[in-house]
């Protein structure tokens, strides 16, 4: 969820889809939360702490935030990665995952009394 909240690549949106299909996403919210709970401080800092990430643990809107990248303006971040996604046949498509993700996410929000971000033009 780090990964997807912060480099904002199709894969994290298409796995965190798949994972949530078995676990709820409010589980790993929850996971997530302890995580930063049990391993915070200096004890624990690490190189990806350089990189001043922002957790949907703390802000779950950054979990929609993907189709709004432009990796262009972002040069001194790498991302070893690119938007291509092999999917088998048996599998969902891009567009069904991306709009099964969205939906599974904006669900959590107004189960918590969180106003979703307004739905962006698809250009």
């Amino acid at each position: 969820m780090m990964s997807a909240s912060n480099r904002k690549a199709r894969k994290d949106i298409y796995d965190l889809d798949f994972l949530t299909d078995q676990i709820p996403l409010e589980d790993f919210l929850l996971m997530l939360k302890e995580k930063h709970f049990r391993f915070s401080g200096e004890t624990f800092k690490c190189l990806f702490d350089l990189d001043h990430q922002q957790s949907p643990a703390e802000d779950v809107a950054l979990l929609l935030a993907f189709d709004q990248t432009d990796y262009s303006a972002l040069p001194k971040r790498p991302n070893h990665s690119n938007d291509i996604i092999d999917i088998l046949p048996s599998n969902k498509s891009w567009i069904t995952a991306r709009s099964s993700w969205r939906r599974k996410v904006i669900d959590y929000m107004r189960s918590k009394g969180i106003t979703p971000p307004p739905v962006q033009p698809v250009n």
